[in-house]
Order: C-alpha cells, then structure tokens, then sequence
C-alpha cells in the first residue's frame, strides 16, 4: 500500500476475494455448522472439511478497514458465527490445535472490534 501501485492493492484484493469466496464454506447439506469455516488443504479448495485452523480473517479485516466493502463485513460475520460454534472437543468435527484455538479468539476480537457484538 505504501508504493502507490495499485497492482499491489489488486493482487491483494484478489486474494482476499478468492479467500472469502471459493475457500469459505458457505452452505454445508450435510453438516450446516461448518458454514463460514476455511476449507483445509485439498483438491478443488475444498477436498476437505472446514476447521478453525485454516480460517484466517486477517487479510479480510484488512480489505474491509480499507474499502468498507458490504460483502467481506457479511463474510467475516458468517466466519464469527462459526467460531461462536468452535468448542473443544474430541469429535473429530472441529480441529483440536492451539492454532485452531488462536483463530478462534482473534477471529471473535476482529468481529468485536467491527460490529460491537458482545454475543
């Protein structure tokens, strides 16, 4: 952002669209509280399941603070509701590492900072 160079805020805003749109679970059949959960490593993006480790909404903060886009505030609030569901667990639906655990907490602190929600 300091360049000037608005191939830099592009290839940033690609990836964080990409991010948002093709790596975030947003409708699941199955199980429905994997919604608004990051896809793991996999074929086609989402050869796997969704899990808190791999939900990083830190480069979605960021677009929003920089554009006040609609969409990414709804994304980041679809992530924050699928934190709210994280708990620990041994069923092998939710992910047990600290990262995991990490993600959750900053991701509930960025959706606090943005939207006042206490819940």
């Amino acid at each position: 952002m300091l360049t000037g160079d608005p191939r830099y805020f592009a290839l940033g805003e690609a990836s964080s669209r990409h991010s948002m749109d093709v790596d975030t679970c947003h409708e699941h059949p199955f199980r429905p509280y994997m919604a608004g959960g990051c896809f793991r490593h996999g074929v086609d993006h989402f050869g796997d399941e969704p899990c808190a480790s791999h939900t990083f909404i830190d480069n979605w903060v960021d677009y929003y603070y920089l554009t006040g886009d609609g969409r990414t505030r709804d994304v980041i609030k679809e992530a924050g509701d699928f934190f709210l569901r994280y708990h620990w667990s041994e069923n092998p639906a939710y992910s047990l590492s600290l990262r995991s655990i990490g993600n959750t907490l900053r991701g509930l602190l960025y959706l606090f900072e943005i939207t006042g929600e206490t819940r």
